[in-house]
């Protein structure tokens, strides 16, 4: 699957995405498993290395790493992807993704344009 890279479609990207989130109470949770994103989530993520994020609705959203380098995997679909900072990724299956930062991460997710 080839991706092409449009750096001016991100050009004027919104001042929101870039602007620091209030802070929020942590929630204890068992280590090493994914945690599912809400229905209503901001769609600037920052992750730390190792952090796995699962959305269980891909279809119709667009990751665009900002920073860092996400792997990008879907329930039962043995290709896996590698998005870096700069790239963007659509999905095409309707399973679970997971995105699992390989560095520190930041990124978004949103409806892509398609």
């Amino acid at each position: 699957m080839e991706f092409a890279f449009n750096p001016a479609a991100r050009w004027f990207a919104p001042s929101s995405w870039f602007a620091a989130s209030p802070a929020r109470r942590p929630v204890a949770r068992p280590a090493g498993r994914a945690q599912p994103a809400s229905t209503a989530i901001d769609p600037l993520h920052t992750m730390p290395r190792g952090a796995t994020l699962a959305i269980d609705a891909p279809l119709g959203q667009e990751v665009f790493c900002i920073e860092g380098t996400l792997w990008i995997t879907h329930d039962g679909d043995p290709q896996d992807h590698v998005v870096e900072a700069g790239r963007t990724y659509v999905p095409a299956c309707a399973a679970r993704m997971l995105v699992h930062a390989l560095s520190r991460a930041r990124f978004v997710v949103e409806p892509s344009d398609d």
